[in-house]
């Protein structure tokens, strides 16, 4: 898997992995956090046939899960991008698991913002050494300590 700070995006969809938020047209849709890993694991995996066992391994790891866990995991992420007609996420009979959106991986805004702002010049400096006592003269004119 990538890094944590991955923006994907596919259709009218934005998935931010640092938000851990799903998004259309700016506006955020809820899933949980199964069928959000199940998103990303999709994504990330676009056009790539994904069987049961690798789906288990990457949303239920060390956990006993059943084909409906997984089952109602697909139906939450159709729901949510609104892939009625089955045809973003594809049900490969006996086999798995196929998104078929084209996914573009897009900077994430705040990196983006970042690397774009131009470089600042130092602000200008002025060091003041501690003044010492020559003579009478310099104590007299309240330069000296």
């Amino acid at each position: 898997m990538t890094g944590q700070t991955a923006v994907y995006r596919f259709g009218e969809h934005v998935l931010d992995l640092a938000r851990g938020a799903l998004s259309r047209a700016g506006q955020e849709i809820p899933l949980r956090r199964r069928s959000f890993d199940l998103l990303r694991l999709m994504i990330e995996n676009a056009g790539r046939l994904l069987d049961r066992d690798t789906i288990t391994a990457a949303v239920w790891p060390d956990t006993v899960t059943t084909d409906e866990n997984i089952a109602q995991c697909v139906r939450d992420v159709r729901h949510a991008i609104g892939d009625h007609a089955r045809s973003v996420i594809r049900t490969v009979p006996r086999r798995g698991f196929l998104f078929t959106a084209r996914v573009d991986r897009v900077e994430p805004p705040a990196v983006a913002r970042a690397a774009r702002a131009p470089p600042r010049a130092p602000s200008p400096t002025i060091v003041v050494p501690p003044f010492r006592g020559i003579g009478s003269r310099i104590a007299a004119s309240g330069l000296a300590e």
